[in-house]
């Protein structure tokens, strides 16, 4: 370690060791190997598609809260629901974390019409 750095801050050249080439792809010596960097791949934007579409979903309804606007708020509501339901069927979020996401827009829903 250099002098003055502690154990987490020093980069250690063996750190990433497992990763040939940092810079280029990785590419696979097996054929199983390579069909799965092409699975892992599809499904890494698969996820990112859901994971993007449900943030975006509760990012609306707790924009409507905030600006006060219930019917907008209720409609995106709806939606986000939806949304998050569709994300735990297809496996990209856990049921807990579905539950927990809409308990939080509806206790923000509840606190403005309080």
């Amino acid at each position: 370690n250099p002098p003055g750095a502690t154990l987490w801050e020093f980069e250690s050249p063996l750190r990433h060791h497992h990763r040939k080439n940092q810079g280029e792809k990785f590419m696979p010596n097996k054929k199983s190997a390579e069909r799965r960097v092409r699975i892992s791949e599809r499904n890494r934007l698969y996820n990112k598609y859901w994971t993007s579409r449900c943030k975006t979903a509760v990012k609306r309804v707790l924009e409507a809260v905030e600006a006060g606007s219930k019917d907008e708020a209720v409609k995106n509501f709806d939606a986000a629901q939806s949304v998050i339901d569709k994300a735990v069927v297809k496996g990209v979020m856990h049921r807990n974390t579905a539950a927990r996401r809409k308990e939080l827009m509806s206790r923000r829903m509840k606190a403005m019409n309080a």
